[in-house]
């Protein structure tokens, strides 16, 4: 497949592609689905193909732009999900039950996490099985 049938359908792609329900994808998911089908042809044709890169996929950078500026401008995918804060009583009646202290290493782990995610608005700590929003069992 040479680069102007390929600029031509994935900008044909880029501007019709929907979700199941008829509504469209943010502009991120946009993004990744086409980052998804450059990865798919490096494979297939094993060349070190870059729709954001070089001169031979400008149209196709042309079509993305211009249709997350339009998906944006509509307010599709532009709000972000906030953590809620605890308030001082949630605070206070998750130290007097020792579930944050410092009588052993886990709980002392699970209590520093804890107060960073605080004092420094992080959300939690999966990637080490550790919940800091939520108490452990």
């Amino acid at each position: 497949m040479n680069n102007d049938i390929l600029n031509y359908w994935l900008g044909k792609f880029i501007v019709e592609v929907r979700k199941e329900n008829g509504e469209e994808y943010p502009p991120k998911t946009l993004l990744s689905l086409v980052m998804g089908l450059q990865s798919f042809l490096r494979l297939e044709n094993k060349t070190d193909i870059n729709f954001l890169d070089g001169y031979e996929f400008q149209p196709i950078r042309q079509v993305l732009d211009a249709e997350m500026k339009r998906i944006t401008r509509k307010g599709i995918g532009s709000t972000t999900k906030k953590a809620a804060a605890f308030s001082d009583e949630e605070i206070d009646k998750l130290w007097k039950s020792k579930h944050y202290a410092d009588y052993n290493a886990k709980v002392l782990v699970r209590t520093i996490l804890f107060l960073n995610g605080l004092n420094f608005g992080l959300l939690g700590a999966r990637s080490i099985g550790i919940y800091v929003i939520a108490p452990l069992k």
